[in-house]
């Protein structure tokens, strides 16, 4: 077992020095369409600068690498203990990580890779999610009253309506 240290108002950002919210987790509907589409965004993407680190979440183990076909770039999985872990795409792993490495809350992971070809019409990004017993929920819920104020600030500067489901949080 991982501790994984503080959730909250005290959770971090995985993008550092940065926390600026793309997509929000349950999203469904793209800016050239009138209507929502049938998949939903299982994650969060958070504008990250091409290059720019990216951080664990939590204290945990490295327990997949792989291709990521979307941007060209790869994609980490971390285990945390208790069921829980956190997918990071659109990352190119630093040194010394690769499966079964140990890695601490705020340990430089990945730089972000260059989605701008892939995604023209987004900042370029990374994509954050977390898997809870199998389940993917929600990120922006580990940040408590934060995360929801990121959420509403989201909501006020674009012109989409509320994009999470009902009976999901935010």
């Amino acid at each position: 077992n991982y501790e994984i240290g503080d959730i909250g108002s005290q959770a971090r950002s995985v993008v550092e020095s940065t926390f600026r919210l793309v997509t929000p987790y349950g999203f469904t509907k793209h800016a050239s369409e009138d209507k929502f589409t049938d998949s939903k965004l299982l994650g969060m993407v958070l504008h990250a600068p091409i290059g720019g680190d990216i951080v664990s979440q939590w204290n945990g183990v490295i327990v997949a690498t792989y291709d990521d076909l979307s941007s060209g770039a790869q994609t980490i999985k971390i285990y945390h203990g208790n069921s829980t872990y956190t997918i990071y795409s659109h990352v190119y792993p630093v040194n010394g990580i690769y499966i079964g490495a140990v890695v601490s809350t705020g340990e430089v992971i990945a730089v972000a890779a260059d989605t701008s070809k892939a995604e023209p019409d987004k900042p370029n990004h990374i994509l954050y999610q977390i898997k809870l017993n199998g389940e993917f929920i929600n990120p922006l819920t580990i940040y408590g009253s934060r995360g929801k104020q990121i959420y509403e600030k989201w909501l006020t500067s674009t012109s989409y309506d509320n994009v999470v489901e009902e009976g999901e949080l935010y």
